[in-house]
């Protein structure tokens, strides 16, 4: 935590303390709301539930809307169920859907209770998608007009239905029986003449979402296409909603979070509210699994070595550049895992083009190879006085590098077309094959140049 922000905290603590309530309002009236999720987050349940008290609806509803799961259960059991009512009315219905989601079976019939019928409706319709489709993070509110109205009925429509919606960036047009047949942007509205047909300046090109597609196809759409906002659709082309662009970034970081997680811990991303409620044990089961797995590729690349002891008991000086030999490889294959993680997570990697990231790869990894083979072998003979310790080091070096390169492209790419998490399931397995291959090549090389090592 910054120290302005816990300069902030104190602050607050303070006029809680003692009960300075109009201090207390001119100071979160000057918080934004994201600023004041964060002081929350440092202050007790029943100091945060008398902040989000002091606030207009509006202000507590997107502070509450930013604050961690786990806080949110706990600040809303501390407020009163009007103020409560309040803030509901201020959120959009898919942020309802996702704090309901959230939130305890009797706390969450609660908090649904104090919904209009027709709000609570539409939110257990979003809660009855999966989470992680289009559905699931979709919201309901958007504007709409019909294909024969005039600009000028669309704009006075536009006026009714814009409080309610969360977004006004495209205004989509919609048929009798609320199938999607069009969108325009608010910009060619404004612009176009006051009797124009709004099927004639419409775009029929649409960009669209099955309301159960998975959430990252959705974030690349609109990536690709630049999109504000992804209409989404049932089979039958009815719209249902839409997903808005601050829903999409928090796709985005979300993927990316998962993948980095897979690459640096092989296994899946834990849960916020989980993650922060348990201690050392839960950390302790998350990491061994994955840790036992990498232990026994360590056991297969000692058996490796201990193939090759005689070698190694005739040269002692071919240990010294294990070590080296191993880190360099993992950190070859490490990094182009990454690469094709990110690539494959936002898009940028075509499934289909295999073949021609492969080939890149080869190249990059022997390139690679060569330069930092070379040095190893300038510092073998330099170090220990032997051209043929240097050589030996040096293709070891070029050939495992080059491997690594080639595996930490194939191998996520493989797990992405079979539909396994590549970012979870990859990094175990490269990091022992590279290890086991490298002191293959190594302690081989080693024996083909053995009388001329001693």
């Amino acid at each position: 935590m910054d120290r302005e922000l816990l300069a902030l905290v104190a602050d607050i603590r303070d006029l809680l303390t003692t009960n300075n309530t109009p201090s207390l309002k001119e100071c979160l009236a000057r918080l934004h709301p994201s600023d004041l999720a964060e002081v929350i987050e440092e202050l007790s349940s029943e100091d945060g539930a008398r902040l989000l008290a002091l606030m207009d609806e509006e202000g507590a509803a997107e502070t509450l809307d930013d604050l961690e799961s786990q806080t949110q259960r706990e600040v809303l059991a501390s407020l009163t169920a009007p103020k409560i009512a309040g803030i509901l009315e201020q959120m959009a219905d898919d942020d309802i859907a996702d704090l309901v989601a959230e939130l305890g079976t009797e706390q969450a019939e609660q908090v649904l209770g104090l919904l209009e019928d027709e709000d609570r409706q539409d939110v257990r319709q979003l809660m009855s998608y999966a989470e992680d489709t289009a559905g699931g993070i979709m919201t309901t509110e958007f504007v709409w007009v019909s294909a024969g109205n005039t600009a000028a009925q669309a704009i006075e429509h536009l006026r009714r239905l814009a409080p309610e919606a969360e977004t006004v960036n495209y205004i989509y047009v919609l048929d009798e029986d609320s199938r999607l047949c069009g969108v325009l942007s608010l910009r060619e509205l404004i612009l176009a003449d006051p009797g124009t047909r709004i099927r004639d300046v419409m775009e029929t090109e649409l960009i669209v979402a099955g309301v159960g597609e998975d959430q990252e196809e959705v974030a690349r759409s609109a990536m690709h296409y630049d999109l504000l906002a992804v209409p989404v659709v049932d089979d039958g082309g009815r719209m249902l909603g839409i997903v808005t662009i601050d829903d999409l970034i928090d796709v985005i970081d979300e993927e990316a979070a998962e993948d980095f997680y897979g690459v640096a811990h092989g296994g899946p991303v834990p849960d916020e509210a989980v993650a922060a409620q348990q201690g050392v044990w839960f950390r302790v089961k998350l990491r061994l699994p994955w840790l036992i797995l990498l232990m026994f590729g360590d056991f297969l690349a000692a058996n490796v070595i201990s193939s090759f002891s005689h070698v190694l008991e005739s040269v002692v000086a071919l240990a010294f550049f294990i070590p080296v030999l191993m880190d360099m490889g993992g950190n070859v294959g490490t990094q182009s895992l990454a690469m094709t993680v990110r690539g494959l997570a936002t898009g940028e990697i075509d499934r289909s083009d295999m073949s021609r990231l492969l080939f890149r790869e080869v190249r990059v990894g022997a390139s690679l190879g060569v330069a930092c083979g070379l040095l190893i072998a300038l510092v073998g003979l330099v170090w220990q006085g032997s051209g043929t310790l240097g050589m030996v080091v040096g293709i070891s070096m070029f050939a495992t590098m080059s491997f690594a390169a080639i595996l930490g492209t194939l191998v996520p790419m493989i797990m992405d077309r079979l539909g396994v998490d590549s970012a979870v399931a990859s990094s175990p397995f490269i990091t022992s094959a590279v290890d086991i291959v490298g002191l293959s090549v190594y302690f081989a090389t080693a024996r083909l140049m053995l009388e001329a090592l001693q």
